[in-house]
């Protein structure tokens, strides 16, 4: 992958994506609308395969996120209908996000107690991947 764009003026790509797909028979919704890109799965599981199945590593999960704030898009993946997580300039990390280097990298829990761990799952799939 090239490196990400050189710092400076802020560019804005406008996106434009319908794209349905799915995993081990699990639909996944890509849709872009503007500067707003959406990853909508039905569940915690399938959010699981998508995410293990790319295990993007430090420097890759890196390029992205620069490269989409350079851009100006975020990213969100959604479960079930409910934000788990973003990225982008719009993207508020949290502690955990920015002890692993990912400062443009939002997750959301849910508020549902069955639901916790799928942020935790997510955040900690992603910071299995960074350590490649």
């Amino acid at each position: 992958m090239p490196p990400p764009p050189s710092p400076g003026p802020r560019r804005r790509i406008l996106v434009d994506a319908d794209l349905d797909l799915t995993i081990d028979g699990h639909p996944v919704a890509i849709r872009g609308d503007g500067e707003r890109v959406t990853i909508a799965v039905d569940s915690a599981a399938t959010a699981t395969r998508l995410f293990r199945a790319s295990r993007p590593g430090a420097q890759f999960v890196r390029a992205v996120t620069e490269t989409l704030d350079v851009l100006g898009v975020d990213v969100e993946v959604t479960v079930g209908g409910r934000s788990v997580l973003a990225a982008g300039p719009s993207a508020q990390a949290g502690r955990i996000a920015k002890a692993v280097g990912l400062g443009a990298v939002e997750v959301t829990p849910p508020a549902e107690a069955k639901w916790a761990a799928v942020g935790l799952a997510l955040l900690g799939g992603l910071a299995l991947g960074l350590r490649r």
